[in-house]
């Protein structure tokens, strides 16, 4: 008999948070799930510390499967090849530096069978490394409109992630799946076409899921060649995204929306556009961006800082005070 969920989880440099993420795992209240660990080459002691949660929790083992890459291939292969090794009726991702509530998955899989829903969707906390936490609720309109959902996609007005989502197997199997190889912005293309695909979509108005934001990895604390890289990353991704829509005939009916992603893409370089190599990537890679056809007043207000250069300097500004802030 197949079990009713399967769960992935990659696993890389996460020494100080898998057992953490394991554990809640393990403890869950729905006893039918597949956990499907896929250690991507971690060069740290997160596989030995699984392990030891593992033997923790003798109920579970034959349940267990892991997965160990021979290269490391970054998060969206590792999350590819979990689903491809699923059988669950549903599949569900976990990063392993998050946890979840012990009845995330009952919860999730009784309101995606009782209402017969190709994806079920979850409140998240996000939790940050000092204790603060900040939940953040789902808006649960427009589900009927998958238009409005892939708009507030792509405007980032509702963050859209793997692991807050329960997705009926056969949805990844049935339909032509495009998967990226970038790691930045790597959920989008992926989530995209899953609410594309997907005929109804349900909802729990309920925190199930902690993320944990890992301040360490803030663009600004990055080298300059890390945060090209991430760029071109975000690019591709966001390419991916373009292609699919343009394939699909849904281009034409969101140009304010594209024009939103884009601008979201070059964000990822604009603290560093003093650097005459990054001003000329932000000033050529979308020349359509222009002080006229940039949506809000803020975007261009940040577009013209950003051509004038005064960007990184303000930026730097507004951190010291918030930095000043919250040592008073």
């Amino acid at each position: 008999m197949l079990p009713k969920v399967s769960i992935i989880v990659p696993v890389y440099n996460v020494a100080k948070y898998i057992e953490r993420c394991a554990i809640s795992l393990f403890e869950q209240s729905l006893e039918d799930i597949e956990y499907i660990f896929v250690n991507d080459c971690t060069p740290d002691d997160s596989m030995r510390i699984l392990a030891d949660v593992i033997a923790r929790y003798p109920q579970r083992r034959s349940q267990i499967h892991i997965y160990n890459l021979t290269t490391n291939q970054g998060l969206p292969n590792a999350r590819r090849v979990g689903i491809s090794l699923a059988k669950g009726e549903y599949i569900a991702h976990c990063d392993s530096d998050d946890w979840v509530d012990k009845d995330m998955y009952y919860t999730m899989y009784r309101t995606a069978v009782e209402g017969n829903y190709d994806v079920v969707r979850c409140n998240f906390v996000r939790s940050y490394p000092f204790g603060d936490k900040q939940c953040c609720q789902i808006p649960d309109t427009h589900y009927n409109d998958k238009l409005i959902l892939i708009s507030d996609l792509i405007r980032g007005t509702d963050l859209s992630a793997m692991w807050d989502k329960l997705v009926k197997r056969e949805l990844y199997e049935q339909n032509n799946i495009i998967y990226p190889v970038a790691n930045m912005l790597e959920d989008y293309p992926v989530v995209l076409q899953l609410l594309y695909y997907s005929n109804k979509i349900g909802y729990v108005n309920k925190v199930l899921y902690y993320y944990y934001y890992n301040s360490a990895s803030i663009t600004n604390t990055l080298s300059n060649e890390q945060v090209i890289n991430r760029y071109y990353q975000q690019r591709a991704n966001v390419g991916i995204m373009i292609d699919f829509l343009d394939n699909k005939g849904l281009l034409s009916k969101m140009p304010e929306d594209i024009l939103i992603l884009k601008f979201r893409v070059l964000d990822e370089i604009r603290t560093k556009v003093h650097i005459p190599k990054f001003y000329r990537i932000w000033k050529t890679a979308y020349p359509e961006l222009t002080i006229w056809s940039i949506p809000g007043c803020i975007r261009k207000i940040k577009h013209v800082i950003t051509a004038l250069c005064l960007y990184p300097l303000l930026y730097n500004i507004k951190k010291i005070v918030k930095e000043v802030h919250a040592r008073i």
